[in-house]
C-alpha cells in the first residue's frame, strides 16, 4: 500500500473519510532507512531527485497563457493554481497516519505535513495574489518563477507517497471503530460478512502489542 491510498479509500460499511492509518512494517524495512534518509537530505538541499532522473512533473503552458501541472498524485494537467489546492487537499490524510514500524516515518510524514504544507499554501497565495492585481490572467514568468521554487516540495511528495510502500499495517474508520488489516501491502477493505476471522485472528496477535484492536 502507498500513501496515496488513503485519498480514495473509505470504510465499506459507513463509507467514512478520510480513514486512520496505523504503520507497522514497511516494505523493504532494512533499506528504507538509506532511501528515506536520502531523500530528506537531498530535499535539505533543494535538490530531491538523484542526477538523470526523470521528474514526475509535468508543465505544460498553454495558448490561454496559463501553467497547467500534473503528476504523479494529480494526473491530468491542471491548472497551477487549482493543482496546488488539489494538492493541498490531498495532504490532509497525513493528519491520520502514525508511523510504529521499526524505522520512523514521522520526519518525513512531518516535512509533508507541515514544511511542505505551508510551502505549497504560501505559493497558492503568491499566485491568487497576482491574479487578482491583473484583474486578468497574471504573469506567467511570475508564475514559472513561484512553480520553480516548489520543485522541491513537489518532488519529495511525489516521491514519498507514491513510491514509498507499506507492508503492514492498520486502517481504522473513526466513525464505526472498524479496522481493516493491510499485509502484504494490499488494504484488505472487505464487509464484515465475507472477513477471514482466522486471519484476522493472527493479524491481531501479530501486532496486538503495537494496536489496541
Amino acid at each position: 500500500m502507498k500513501l496515496w491510498l488513503l485519498e480514495i479509500l473509505a470504510c465499506p460499511i459507513d463509507k467514512s473519510y478520510p480513514l486512520e492509518l496505523t504503520i507497522f512494517k514497511w516494505k523493504d524495512e532494512e533499506n528504507i532507512d538509506d532511501r528515506i534518509n536520502q531523500l530528506i537530505e537531498m530535499y535539505k538541499n533543494k535538490q530531491v531527485l538523484p542526477p538523470k532522473s526523470e521528474t514526475p512533473l509535468h508543465l505544460e503552458i498553454r495558448d490561454d497563457n496559463i501553467l497547467y501541472i500534473n503528476d504523479f498524485l494529480v494526473l491530468k494537467p491542471t491548472p497551477i493554481n487549482v493543482y496546488l489546492q488539489e494538492l493541498n487537499i490531498k495532504l490532509v490524510e497525513l493528519d491520520l497516519v502514525h508511523d510504529l514500524s521499526q524505522w520512523k516515518g514521522e520526519i518525513a510524514i512531518k516535512i509533508c505535513k507541515e514544511t511542505i504544507k505551508e510551502n505549497l499554501e504560501q505559493a497558492l497565495r503568491k499566485i491568487n495574489k497576482l491574479s487578482k492585481a491583473n484583474n486578468t490572467k497574471a504573469d506567467s514568468d511570475e508564475i514559472l518563477k513561484i512553480y520553480e521554487s516548489i520543485i522541491p516540495d513537489l518532488e519529495f511528495l511525489n516521491l514519498f507517497k507514491y513510491n514509498i510502500e507499506i507492508d503492514e499495517a492498520v486502517i481504522k474508520c473513526p466513525k464505526c471503530n472498524r479496522w481493516f488489516p493491510v499485509f502484504e501491502t494490499i488494504p484488505q477493505m472487505l464487509p464484515d460478512e465475507v472477513r477471514n476471522s482466522e486471519s484476522d485472528q493472527k493479524f491481531k496477535e501479530k501486532w496486538k502489542s503495537k494496536f489496541n484492536f
